[in-house]
């Protein structure tokens, strides 16, 4: 999945979803000062935190499950304030130290 392919799966479904991206690519400074993890995919894009006009249960589910039909993990963050997204293939938008 190619940069661009990832961006636009994200912003579809929070077209359907109705979901806003809160983060996405972030420079090493702004990761470590947003609390991001040093390997963070938001470094190489390949990482977008989203929130729903609904965060209820069985919405979060059936975005989730839209998700995956498109390659996309979705780690629920809720206690966060967000879902984190990021391609189910690990290779892809990996960052090293």
């Amino acid at each position: 999945m190619t940069l661009e392919q990832f961006w636009s799966r994200v912003f579809n479904l929070c077209i359907k979803f109705n979901g806003s991206w809160t983060s996405g690519l972030r420079t090493r400074k702004r990761n470590r000062l947003k609390g991001g993890h040093e390997l963070s995919r938001h470094q190489s894009g390949y990482a977008m935190d989203v929130v729903l006009d609904d965060m209820r249960d069985d919405n979060v589910h059936a975005f989730t499950e839209a998700a995956e039909m498109i390659d996309i993990r979705v780690v629920d963050e809720r206690d966060k304030g967000h879902l984190h997204l990021q391609p189910t293939n690990t290779d892809i938008g990996r960052v090293y130290p």
